[in-house]
């Protein structure tokens, strides 16, 4: 069963570096198959701006990645040493992806946090609309973020109803069920610095020269904001295990179950329908969301010939329906 946990951990870390593989040389096939999924070409004058920001973002993500998987593993040992917390994996290894999913989310919320306009020194552009976050991403998306407050709702309240009815207590769960509240409190705070990231985001200004540079502008801020849409995602779904998942150690315990079987029993299954709920209530609806690999493009409903794939990057004489003119906006 270690064995299992230590396949996930090094398959999710190892997720957080597709153009890099870790720390090492970026990987241009990579950037290229990204390129494609954008359905825009990246001629040489935009590769290396496009590549500092895609690799920039997944080194931030993976180095807080880390961060926080050797937090939780300090976690395990300080609980073991001061709280006498020897449970086994039934709550080690949830606490273990709980650090690694809170520092992937703080890694991709930094770069969000601290963007820079792709092409600083071309004039800023003034959209003839105002855009919002629905404007980057898919419809489902947007409502799975909005759901994440719920589901770590669900699963802390959940979890608090379920162990007042445990028919008896053991002394070494005294404060555990207190300290899952404080971390899901703190997730719920992370959650709203992404809310506030992502309207941050959105609201920066845009400069580019050409069609194509706005139209990657518009295509790294979805990649961006997916970023944050599937780190809260994460922190729910470990939240919802790592809460019920307390319950279930609770009332497998011999000294609890003895005379109490079938509420014991019961209790359980609970745990894992409550469990379940929170977590696919953020996870479902967002399968068919991410089908539109360019939600983007909802601002570009005449595609000018510069950003088509099949057409020669830099186009001269294309306007971009979607915007104004483009100048010093004020």
């Amino acid at each position: 069963m270690q064995t299992f946990w230590i396949v996930i951990i090094i398959g999710v870390v190892l997720a957080q570096a597709p153009f890099t593989g870790g720390f090492g040389k970026v990987n241009t096939k990579e950037i290229d198959k990204h390129a494609a999924k954008q359905g825009l070409p990246l001629p040489g004058d935009l590769r290396p701006a496009i590549t500092d920001r895609l690799v920039g973002r997944e080194r931030s993500s993976l180095t807080w990645a880390i961060g926080g998987l050797l937090i939780g593993f300090l976690a395990v040992a300080l609980l073991r040493m001061i709280a006498g917390w020897d449970n086994g994996e039934a709550v080690y290894a949830p606490l273990v992806l709980g650090g690694l999913a809170v520092g992937s989310a703080f890694g991709s919320l930094l770069p969000v946090l601290r963007t820079t306009p792709l092409a600083e020194d071309r004039p800023r552009v003034a959209r003839a609309i105002h855009t919002t976050v629905p404007d980057y991403v898919s419809k489902s998306e947007v409502i799975c973020f909005f759901l994440v407050p719920a589901s770590l709702v669900i699963s802390t309240v959940g979890m608090w109803v379920l162990a007042a009815k445990v028919p008896h207590m053991p002394a070494e769960f005294d404060g555990r069920f207190a300290a899952l509240t404080g971390a899901n409190i703190v997730l719920l705070a992370m959650w709203a610095v992404m809310f506030y990231a992502a309207h941050k985001l959105v609201a920066s200004p845009q400069h580019a020269g050409t069609d194509l540079e706005l139209a990657w502008d518009d295509a790294e801020r979805t990649t961006a904001l997916r970023a944050l849409g599937d780190n809260a995602v994460a922190m729910a779904v470990v939240a919802a295990i790592f809460s019920l998942i307390s319950v279930v150690d609770v009332v497998s315990r011999p000294a609890v179950r003895e005379g109490a079987e079938d509420l014991t029993i019961t209790l359980a299954f609970a745990a894992f329908i409550i469990g379940l709920v929170a977590a696919a209530m953020v996870t479902l609806p967002l399968l068919p969301g991410r089908l539109n690999r360019t939600p983007w493009r909802k601002l570009w409903p005449n595609v000018p010939a510069e950003i088509s794939r099949t057409s020669e990057a830099g186009a001269p004489g294309n306007q971009n329906p979607a915007a104004g003119e483009q100048g010093e906006g004020k």
